[in-house]
């Protein structure tokens, strides 16, 4: 089960708890972000949606972790992973590669 900063390595780009930020994000490696958000992310690599963070925005990143709530397309190229907490409020698109996981209840 996902405990906050526990299931989270270190991230190269972190858009923190109380921030609110409207506009492009492109990125590398790692990114999360734990407020709100408004606007496009695009990424190589992983981006993380904490639990209490808010998301207007079209994701595209190869992998994304999502335990809070967004409002957009969701597009990875490898998987995406979605927690007890995630919200994902408007459409999603899935390359045919792609792995959709529903962590409910993971077994480790």
């Amino acid at each position: 089960m996902y405990k906050k900063n526990k299931d989270i390595k270190a991230s190269n780009s972190i858009l923190g708890k109380d921030s609110d930020f409207e506009g492009n994000i492109k990125f590398f490696g790692t990114l999360l972000i734990q407020g709100a958000f408004k606007g496009k992310i695009y990424g190589e690599g992983t981006v993380t949606i904490d639990e209490d963070a808010t998301i207007r925005s079209d994701i595209h990143a190869s992998e994304i972790n999502i335990h809070g709530t967004i409002f957009g397309h969701v597009l990875a190229e490898n998987k995406i992973h979605l927690y007890d907490s995630a919200k994902v409020l408007y459409s999603g698109k899935f390359s045919p590669s792609s792995l959709f996981l529903l962590l409910s209840n993971p077994i480790l």
